[in-house]
């Protein structure tokens, strides 16, 4: 998923860019430890089958899993609040950028500004 959402169609909107980039910091980051606990109880389980070493781990699983989870849901609040902050834009990036006063939001869309 990290590897279709970084190598996809790039957007040529910095805002899509900074969210799709924090969602994959915060997707990953919340997911990391318990996969690793997940997989260190799967290597335990295969190697020492005889004994419960593998009982510790699977243990702490479960409760991983929900912490992701809470974790998760409540990125979303922050990611909502940082993605619904008004952008502000340098007025001397608009000089250079070839759109003026006289500009509409069609002609701006379209490419074609006086």
């Amino acid at each position: 998923m990290v590897y279709l959402l970084r190598g996809g169609p790039k957007s040529k909107f910095n805002g899509t860019r900074n969210l799709i980039a924090r969602l994959i910091v915060y997707t990953v980051g919340a997911g990391f430890v318990t996969s690793v606990v997940a997989c260190l109880n799967l290597v335990l389980f295969l190697a020492l089958p005889q004994s419960f070493a593998w009982a510790g781990p699977h243990y702490l699983v479960g409760r991983l899993y929900i912490n992701s989870f809470l974790v998760n849901l409540n990125s979303r609040v922050k990611i909502r609040e940082q993605r619904d902050k008004p952008q502000v834009f340098a007025l001397g990036a608009l000089k250079n950028s070839g759109i003026n006063s006289d500009s509409t939001a069609s002609d701006i869309r379209s490419g074609d500004t006086h």
